[in-house]
């Protein structure tokens, strides 16, 4: 399978390409020697069902997923995507994208239907390419799931996490894989709904009312903030923290995610409203 940029995407069993994706983890998060998921785990993983992939140009590995099958709360089959890296020079070339079309293709040809993972809500880029462009949903808030986190891009905030279900034959997930085959874009209309904060994290959230649709605001580089503005990211935390948890447990999923002037949005549907 090719990619532009004349990057092919493979699926990986061999020990030379695991120590090339041990060296990348180390890369992408700044992970110390201890946390990287080690080249016997992922070799043995691939070996029995798993599915490690690997995007590759000239020898060398620009961007990695790893998967492992597991089982989800209502007894379906999954694999359950652990992680997906993009090396820094290889950063805007859409291989985060392409590895997820590629891991959906292979776990529909093993028999599998749905992929599960977490990811950050302060991270936009992440919610953005979950939801709005894969057609992932989640209402699952995982409170400090990992516990504390050591690495360049966790370390300080308490490691909420929103887990994905990204069920493949879904009429949503169905046109997008399309759209991605032929070279398309889907036609998705922009951000909408009642917006119930204030665009600042300070905590307050105006009642749904049970509108069909709704927005919150999240920050748009939680990196940045971070660096320069510890107190600023938590309290972002705190905010999406309460915000999500409450709109889950009012029925609502998170269904996409866009910008708007200088904020990120995440936007809410209704379980029993939502369209592709």
């Amino acid at each position: 399978m090719m990619t532009p940029h004349d990057v092919t995407i493979r699926v990986m069993h061999d020990t030379d390409a695991m120590r090339a994706a041990e060296v990348l983890q180390q890369e992408v998060w700044g992970f110390e020697p201890m946390e990287v998921v080690p080249q016997h785990v992922l070799v043995t993983a691939a070996r029995h069902g798993g599915l490690a992939l690997g995007a590759w140009r000239d020898g060398r590995l620009l961007a990695h997923s790893f998967a492992f099958r597991g089982v989800d709360h209502d007894g379906t089959p999954v694999l359950c995507s652990h992680m997906l890296g993009v090396t820094p020079e290889a950063r805007g070339l859409g291989l985060g994208v392409a590895l997820k079309w590629a891991q959906r293709d292979e776990a529909l040809a093993m028999g599998v239907t749905r992929i599960l993972w977490t990811f950050d809500p302060l991270e936009h880029g992440n919610a953005r390419l979950n939801t709005r462009i894969l057609g992932g949903v989640t209402n699952r808030y995982l409170e400090n799931v990992y516990g504390e986190m050591r690495d360049a891009l966790n370390a300080g905030l308490p490691s909420d996490r929103l887990e994905v279900v990204w069920d493949l034959r879904e009429d949503r997930v169905e046109q997008r894989a399309a759209a991605y085959a032929a070279g398309e874009r889907v036609d998705l209309p922009a951000e909408q709904g009642v917006r119930l904060d204030t665009g600042t994290p300070d905590g307050q959230l105006a009642d749904p009312d049970d509108a069909v649709t709704v927005r919150v605001s999240a920050p748009r580089d939680i990196q940045a903030i971070r660096r320069d503005d510890p107190g600023l990211a938590a309290a972002w935390r705190s905010h999406l923290r309460t915000a999500l948890q409450t709109l889950f447990e009012r029925g609502y999923l998170l269904t996409s995610a866009g910008v708007e002037g200088d904020h990120a949005t995440l936007t809410l549907t209704r379980e029993d409203a939502r369209q592709a």
